[in-house]
């Protein structure tokens, strides 16, 4: 017989919402588009949530759907809530 005792677990990463070039605190960056700094980011597109990215200095997230890159203005960015440290 196995016991798993109490435990005690953080969330690391959360969705926060987003518009414009406004970057959440302790979003999570993932690497650079043309020089620009890119973040997770994810938005809601047709009946559900997708992947993308954000990037402030076009104040968009993009998202890739049916071999097209969709920008939106609203969105929401993956952001580390205790400030965790965490690598794409």
């Amino acid at each position: 017989m196995t016991y798993c005792g109490p435990t005690s677990y953080k969330q690391v990463a959360e969705w926060r919402q987003s518009s414009g070039v406004s970057v959440p605190p302790n979003a999570i960056e993932v690497g650079y588009d043309g020089g620009n700094v890119i973040y997770v980011a994810r938005a809601h597109h047709q009946v559900d949530y997708f992947p993308g990215k954000f990037v402030p200095a076009h104040g968009s997230c993009y998202v890739a759907w049916g071999g097209d890159e969709h920008a939106y203005q609203h969105y929401e960015v993956l952001s580390a809530p205790y400030g965790i440290t965490l690598e794409w």
